[in-house]
C-alpha cells in the first residue's frame, strides 16, 4: 500500500492487524512511501524495490485443496504522476511479467485504462493510450472485479467531484491459467481517497447463501398473509430505502422459516 507515514508510525498498526512481517520504503518528505505486510503463512521474498515499485515472489497455492502450483511473481505499484517517471516502472514490470510463470501486478497506476474509468473533469486520451500500450507489451490482463466502480475520488462535492478507476490488479496468462477463479474486490473509500483492493487467488470455501424465491403455492395457505403482515413493517430508520431493504430481508427470512416448517417438500426441493 502507498503510505505517507514513516515506518515507526506504521508498526503499531501492523501489529494490531496481526501481520507478522513487513517491508517498507519510507516516503520522501510528505510524498510517496510504500508498505508491504504479510503473515507467517506466506513464504514471501522481496526481490527489488524503489519508491514506486516493490517486486517479490511467493509460493502460489490455489484451489480448495490448497495445492502448491509454483512461484508467484508479484509487483506492487505506486506509479508516478508524470509520464517520463512512469516509463522505468513500466519497463521493470514488463521484465517481470514476461518471464515464465504466474505474475500478479497490483496497485495504483495513476492512469485510467478506458473512457468509462473516469467521471468528472477532463479526459486525457494519451493516458489511456499509454496504459493500454503498457499492458499489451507486458501481456497483462485486467482481473475482473466486484464492488465499487471507481477506486479514487478527489472527495469534492457535486460538479467538482472527480472519480477514477486507477487502482487495479492485472495478471499474465499464466496466472489466469493457474487461478481461473481468482477475484478482486473494491472496498469502500473510508479514511482515504483510494479504495482498498482485496485480491483472492482461490475461491472461497464458504457456502454461498441461496437466493430467496417466493413460491406461488404459499399463497394457497391461510398463514401466508399473516406471516407477511407480521414481518412488515418492523424497522424504522431515517433512510426509507434502507428501511425497505431491511423489511424485505426480515420478511424473506420469516417466510423461509415458515415454509420450512409448513412445506417440508418445498424446502427439500429448493
Amino acid at each position: 500500500m502507498e503510505t505517507k507515514n514513516q515506518q515507526h508510525r506504521l508498526e503499531k498498526l501492523r501489529r494490531s492487524l496481526h501481520f507478522d512481517s513487513a517491508f517498507y520504503v519510507d516516503p520522501v518528505g510528505r510524498s510517496g512511501g510504500l508498505a508491504l505486510w504479510w503473515t507467517s503463512s506466506i513464504d514471501l521474498d522481496v526481490l527489488t524495490f524503489n519508491k514506486n515499485l516493490i517486486t517479490a515472489q511467493a509460493s502460489l497455492y490455489c484451489g480448495t485443496r490448497n495445492v502448491h502450483l509454483s512461484l508467484l511473481s508479484m509487483c506492487f505499484v505506486y506509479a508516478p504522476h508524470d509520464r517520463l517517471s512512469r516509463a522505468p516502472v513500466w519497463d521493470a514490470i514488463i521484465h517481470r511479467s514476461s518471464r515464465v510463470g504466474p505474475c500478479l501486478v497490483i496497485g495504483d497506476f495513476n492512469l485510467i485504462g478506458e473512457l468509462n474509468d473516469k467521471v468528472g473533469g477532463s479526459l486525457n486520451l494519451h493516458h489511456i493510450s499509454e496504459f493500454q500500450s503498457f499492458t499489451a507489451a507486458a501481456g497483462l490482463i485486467d482481473i475482473p472485479y466486484s464492488g465499487l466502480k471507481y477506486t479514487w475520488s478527489n472527495q469534492r462535492n457535486e460538479s467538482d467531484n472527480i472519480r477514477e478507476r486507477i487502482d487495479r490488479a492485472l495478471g499474465n496468462i499464466d496466472l489466469f491459467e493457474a487461478c481461473p477463479f481468482q477475484s478482486l474486490l473494491h472496498k469502500p473509500l473510508i479514511g482515504s481517497d483510494h479504495a482498498p483492493l482485496i485480491y483472492c487467488s482461490h475461491p472461497s470455501n464458504k457456502k454461498k447463501k441461496s437466493r430467496f424465491r417466493f413460491e406461488s403455492m404459499w399463497t394457497t395457505h391461510l398463514e401466508c398473509e399473516s406471516t407477511i403482515r407480521g414481518s412488515w413493517p418492523i424497522f424504522e430508520v431515517s433512510n426509507q430505502l434502507l428501511g425497505i431493504k431491511q423489511n424485505l430481508s426480515f420478511c424473506a427470512s420469516n417466510l423461509t422459516r415458515w415454509s420450512r416448517d409448513t412445506f417440508e417438500d418445498v424446502a427439500t426441493r429448493a
